[in-house]
């Protein structure tokens, strides 16, 4: 008997040690590549950890942990991850270029039937353009499932540690793109604008892509929103560089009135003061510029607001389509000596 439960405690300790193996989280798992004295992994991560964010979802603002993976080439990867292994997405928002993706109720865990809800999003800092791929995950009654304590933290984080050793075919990217471009060109189109504009150059990405010199490829209308204020950027997308719309306002209107380095923004924020935008119209905006260029975008930027301070690009402004023709009108008629002179 004596026996019996010795070995029945042996058994268990080494099931628990088998089990403790099988699921170590790798601190770093990809190829590894470097640009100057930036380096990045290539279909992995360097490192991971938790974080607090914010995010709107079912119109209730929700405080959660963020599991980042860190040093990742592309900020995609967690969503391929689900993608990969759940197929479709059920929801997107529309607050950001590469759209947060949203799985609902998803059996996250293979040993368990319980239920979540997976929210997919990825960073770029513009302090040491090091890039990262997160998830927050929270259960069925809303609790968060990655917060320190939670019985579901380590087995979620090994989940998606394991997901990027399986990243070899790019399915998803085919899916999410030319999905994104069809949205992007449906905008274009329902605003009264080319959808798409310029001479397209393929980039060394995964799938083809492309960017388009003195042009784009459909546009977004973003609304940003924070604890101070509401606002609508509208982006010009796949630019051959992030500067399209500020080369626009400085070709007609010469050196801005203010520029400011922000740690959200990879190129300086431009503005603009008391400019007479739009033709026959005796009405002062104030116009701001900027854009991004990353891995898995590059894109100009512009937010226009009246004297009042009123954003012109709000869904209920009298201006919002005639700003939206000027700006992709005035892209493309731009000439590379334009460009040149920015530079």
């Amino acid at each position: 008997m004596i026996f019996k439960n010795t070995l029945v405690i042996i058994l268990s300790i080494s099931i628990q040690l088998y089990f403790s193996q099988t699921n170590q989280i790798k601190k770093s798992t990809g190829q590894i590549e470097s640009f100057g004295n930036i380096y990045y992994m290539v279909k992995g991560y360097n490192g991971y950890q938790y974080d607090s964010n914010t995010i709107k979802y079912h119109e209730k603002k929700l405080s959660l942990t963020e599991l980042s993976f860190q040093h990742c080439r592309s900020t995609l990867y967690t969503r391929e991850i689900m993608y990969n292994n759940f197929g479709m997405w059920n929801t997107e928002t529309n607050n950001q270029v590469n759209p947060i993706l949203i799985w609902e109720n998803v059996k996250l865990l293979g040993n368990s039937n319980k239920l979540f809800t997976v929210i997919t999003d990825g960073h770029k800092s513009t302090t040491n353009s090091k890039s990262s791929s997160t998830v927050m995950v929270i259960d069925q009654d809303g609790k968060d499932c990655l917060q320190e304590g939670s019985p579901y933290r380590d087995n979620i984080t090994y989940f998606f540690s394991k997901g990027f050793e399986k990243l070899k075919e790019r399915k998803f990217l085919t899916v999410y793109y030319e999905r994104l471009y069809n949205q992007r060109q449906a905008l274009a189109k329902k605003y009264g604008i080319d959808p798409v504009v310029g001479e397209r150059t393929q980039i060394p990405r995964e799938i083809n892509q492309y960017i388009y010199s003195n042009g784009y490829n459909g546009i977004s209308l973003l609304k940003i929103e924070n604890d101070e204020t509401t606002f609508n950027e509208l982006v010009f997308n796949e630019t051959s560089c992030a500067c399209y719309t500020e080369v626009v306002m400085k070709k007609k209107w010469g050196k801005c009135s203010k520029k400011q380095k922000t740690k959200y923004l990879q190129i300086p924020l431009m503005q603009w003061d008391n400019i007479k935008l739009l033709e026959g119209i005796n009405e002062s905006f104030t116009v701001f510029t900027f854009g991004t260029e990353s891995y898995d975008t590059i894109h100009s930027s512009v937010l226009v607001f009246d004297k009042n301070g009123k954003d012109c690009l709000a869904e209920d402004s009298p201006y919002k389509e005639k700003i939206i023709q000027y700006f992709a009108k005035e892209i493309k008629n731009l000439e590379n000596k334009d460009i040149k002179q920015f530079f």
